[in-house]
């Protein structure tokens, strides 16, 4: 009987072979959730700046040109201005109006949205001349939980 021993060369591709294989595991185990997170944040950003934009379109709309002069006064108008809308967790985003000096006139919730989180700010208007700003916060907790379970997924593979 022979003893079968492979040769230098076959060790040689062999080798090769699985350090290819190694870095494409590599690729796939960090490249994947890292493009999906990317992903999410951008989807996230985009849908915060779409958000606070319309927030402050309206409250522009609806309470500063109407009372140009009064506006940054009246509590109840800021405070509907700072509500999280329906669905919107006190743990997830926030809102905060301030004035052209940067004065925090109001905020909604007690605390800042559960870490890490992302901010998008809107100017808010009287006949076109920016008057203060709505700064909104939305936390990113989930995507970031979310591209960790990709990891792992990958990771499994």
């Amino acid at each position: 009987m022979h003893a079968i021993h492979a040769s230098a060369g076959e060790r040689g591709v062999e080798s090769t072979i699985t350090r290819i294989a190694s870095v494409v595991s590599l690729i796939v185990a960090l490249g994947v959730p890292a493009a999906y997170f990317a992903a999410l944040y951008k989807i996230e950003q985009s849908a915060l700046a779409t958000l606070v934009k319309s927030k402050a379109r309206n409250f522009s709309e609806q309470h500063v040109s109407r009372r140009p002069e009064m506006w940054r006064f009246e509590a109840h108008m800021l405070e509907l201005a700072v509500r999280n809308d329906p669905g919107q967790s006190p743990s997830t985003y926030r809102y905060t109006v301030v004035d052209e000096a940067r004065k925090t006139l109001a905020t909604g919730g007690k605390y800042a949205p559960d870490w890490p989180f992302i901010s998008e700010f809107a100017a808010i208007r009287d006949s076109g001349r920016v008057v203060g700003e709505l700064q909104a916060e939305r936390s990113m907790r989930g995507a970031v939980l979310l591209a960790f379970a990709c990891a792992i997924g990958s990771a499994a593979l």
